[in-house]
């Protein structure tokens, strides 16, 4: 039996759930798992407001800006010095705690804790642990591999992303694209359950979408029968404004949850997922096989995200909110379009497996 220790921050839902995943893998296979968010488990409260709590706020209240601050983030000029001067912050706290625990593996499942630990193992600290990091999302943030000659394996979403860290000098033997550690239903064999109508699945993310009215308005539009599903995460004044939906047509037969833990039934139900491509939400989708409208986003790391999706032919970026009634009603008359998208989506997720990353990290 080994010792590991999963850490993350808590900045958005997609961090925890690969973290969670491995480690109830871990667990199965008979070894000792600790999971921690950083900030909180080290008692750095300041830390935790600054970075995370401000992240939730920023995504939420104004994307524009957290898009401008991302993209600094990934300039090396300012990225070294500003993630470096939290790495001194929080070391002492983290040495202290990692000696108590005494892991074999850490396992990063966000990139400031990933350039946290590969700059202390740079200076010495931290040498009996193997560090793996875990890119959250289908492009990889100049912070995930800023330290990656100390990072002993980064598992990451696609062969796409892989070929992005051999690009920033990352070596090939670290690198397994095993896809994004998800729960492990997911990862069943697909069933796609027909109800007789046309069925569609609209989230926001962990966090929601204030945008998600103006989907549901058009939606409402279109002259087919339509079953609609919709999660609106952990915010609760957002599911109160999608409540109104329902009973608003009698041809529209509509669904409104707030944070759910059974998204993988709903997505067999659906033909078609609306949906921000957060990393886990896209990794879902890609294993569940269903094709992806994307009307709202983070800018950064989503964007990212979005741009692999449609280059893959898997997803549908919409600029303008009007078009969903007009695109959804051509996808209901030419299935042939959601067939396709969706053999996309099963050949680029037939590689997925936790599996074989639970047997690296067992092997490293």
């Amino acid at each position: 039996m080994r010792k590991y220790l999963v850490v993350s921050l808590s900045t958005g839902g997609g961090h925890a759930t690969a973290g969670n995943s491995l480690a109830e893998r871990l667990r199965d296979k008979g070894h000792e798992v600790l999971v921690i968010d950083l900030f909180k488990g080290i008692n750095a409260k300041g830390l935790h407001n600054f970075i995370c709590e401000g992240y939730n706020f920023i995504a939420t209240k104004t994307p524009q800006l957290y898009e401008t601050i991302y993209r600094a983030g990934n300039k090396p000029i300012i990225a070294k010095g500003s993630f470096d001067l939290t790495r001194r912050l929080s070391q002492r706290k983290i040495k202290e705690f990692i000696n108590v625990f005494d892991p074999d593996v850490i396992i990063a499942v966000h990139p400031i804790v990933t350039d946290i630990l590969g700059g202390m193992k740079q200076r010495g600290h931290l040498e009996k642990q193997k560090i793996v990091s875990v890119i959250t999302d289908y492009l990889a943030h100049f912070v995930y591999v800023h330290k990656h000659k100390y990072i002993d394996a980064y598992f990451v979403g696609s062969d796409v992303t892989k070929r992005d860290l051999l690009k920033r000098g990352v070596a090939e033997e670290k690198i397994y694209p095993f896809g994004i550690p998800i729960k492990k239903e997911f990862y069943t064999p697909v069933n796609k359950y027909k109800n007789g109508k046309f069925t569609i699945l609209v989230m926001g993310g962990s966090l929601g979408s204030r945008n998600m009215s103006s989907v549901l308005m058009r939606l409402m539009n279109v002259k087919d029968n339509l079953k609609i599903i919709v999660v609106c995460g952990k915010d609760s004044e957002l599911k109160i404004k999608m409540d109104k939906f329902i009973n608003m047509k009698p041809d529209k037969e509509v669904s409104v949850y707030g944070f759910v833990t059974d998204v993988q039934k709903m997505m067999d139900e659906a033909n078609l997922l609306i949906s921000k491509p957060g990393g886990a939400s896209v990794t879902e989708a890609l294993l569940r096989r269903i094709p992806m409208i994307i009307p709202y986003m983070l800018g950064g790391q989503e964007k990212e995200n979005r741009d692999y999706l449609i280059e893959e032919n898997v997803a549908i970026w919409v600029s303008n909110v009007k078009d969903i009634t007009k695109i959804v009603t051509k996808l209901i008359n030419e299935p042939e379009i959601l067939e396709k998208m969706g053999m996309n989506m099963e050949q680029i997720a037939a590689n997925f497996s936790v599996d074989n990353a639970i047997e690296v990290l067992e092997n490293l």
